[in-house]
């Protein structure tokens, strides 16, 4: 996801120092600087940025660094959110608590430390339910429990979301019925501008995996404009500014509710692909941009469609896989990936990691560029035993 933005740097001719605590990471290979160490050690990566006399600093698509690259922000006086802004942007309980603050309707939640605490506030709250990580991405660790689900079934959710947040704790909250979209916004001197909105098809429970994105989204005029006014309400009480956001929403009976928002931009291929895609506005160059302290260029050069499917195959060890060739010369097809190789083993679907490859499409609409991306992922046949 880095990679874009770094060769966005590089044209503009400015020098990228990159950290990742990978070794293998593809930024580190395209970097002019590159550094091997974990990105939740402020105290080094501010020593790294200020030896390099770095101009802005930013992260893409991740929500991990964002504490990190706010304090180093803050640090050096560089443009940047606020360290207040970032905790409440990475840690869903400050994040819901923040949002009840300012009236933003949220799913009724509980801040739980244990298991038996997880229990508790399931039977209190009950009906169906969701229990997440209270700092993770991606699915990581996030299940639906049933209202007719056992104890058994709500202590091992809370087990898996307990062990996969980066933060102590977790958040069990109640379930919200209705479609759920995804919006990306720059925010720039208090100012939010609202780029896309993108919907979402996610797995069957109890992980709920993104499996499609699609833009824009179609709904009514009343919907978008609910939809942009709880954005930028959400935007204001988390405090993000000189930044680009990417906060999602389900649009219930009874209105809006928000379900996250991330002060960054958004991984899963919307940002950095689906957006230039249907809009025409570069959200790695608006990033790279607002991190330098300018104001972005946002204007809209196309009304397109986009869309992603993600490669989920059946679990397995794979012995074949047929037809990328045959789906990259499909219509509209723009990007196809396959990571996964004959004799790896496929796992099943509980979070994003275990996606194994995805096809990007564009069209004249959303429909268009959603067909495009389905046909070209019908195509490919990962072929397992």
């Amino acid at each position: 996801m880095q990679r874009g933005v770094i060769e966005t740097a590089q044209r503009r001719g400015l020098r990228v120092v990159a950290i990742d605590p990978d070794p293998n990471a593809v930024g580190l290979a395209l970097a002019d600087e590159a550094h091997v160490a974990d990105l939740s050690n402020i105290d080094l990566c501010t020593r790294v940025a200020e030896r390099a006399r770095v101009s802005g600093v930013l992260t893409f698509g991740a929500d991990y660094p964002v504490p990190s690259v706010a304090a180093v922000a803050f640090h050096l006086g560089l443009p940047g959110i606020s360290l207040d802004a970032a905790t409440r942007a990475t840690d869903k309980a400050a994040m819901r608590a923040a949002l009840d603050k300012h009236s933003v309707a949220v799913p009724e939640w509980r801040l739980v430390s244990t298991v038996d605490e997880a229990l508790d506030a399931a039977r209190e709250l009950g009906g169906a339910l969701v229990v997440k990580p209270r700092r993770s991405s991606g699915s990581r660790g996030v299940s639906l429990i049933g209202p007719s689900d056992t104890d058994e079934v709500v202590k091992t959710a809370a087990a898996r979301a307990l062990a996969d947040s980066w933060t102590a704790g977790a958040v069990v909250e109640r379930y919200v019925a209705g479609p759920e979209f995804s919006i990306e916004a720059v925010t720039s001197g208090g100012d939010t501008r609202i780029v896309a909105v993108t919907a979402k098809e996610v797995s069957a429970p109890p992980h709920c995996v993104e499996l499609a994105h699609v833009q824009p989204a179609t709904m009514s005029e009343l919907e978008r404009r609910v939809i942009d006014e709880v954005v930028a309400s959400t935007i204001a009480a988390i405090g993000v500014d000189h930044a680009v956001s990417h906060t999602e929403v389900r649009l219930t009976r009874d209105g809006p509710v928000v379900m996250e928002i991330a002060a960054r931009a958004a991984g899963g291929f919307i940002a950095s692909h689906l957006v230039p895609l249907s809009t025409g506005v570069d959200l790695t160059a608006v990033a790279v941009a607002l991190a330098l302290g300018e104001n972005p260029d946002l204007s809209s050069l196309r009304q397109a469609g986009a869309a992603v499917r993600f490669l989920c195959p059946a679990p397995g060890r794979v012995v074949d896989i047929r037809g990328i060739d045959g789906a990259r010369r499909l219509p509209g097809v723009c990007v196809v990936d396959v990571n996964l190789s004959v004799g790896q083993v496929v796992a099943p679907l509980r979070d994003s990691r275990d996606r194994v490859g995805y096809v990007i499409a564009s069209g004249d609409d959303a429909s268009q560029a959603a067909r495009r991306a389905t046909r070209a992922a019908c195509v490919i046949e990962v072929v397992v035993a």
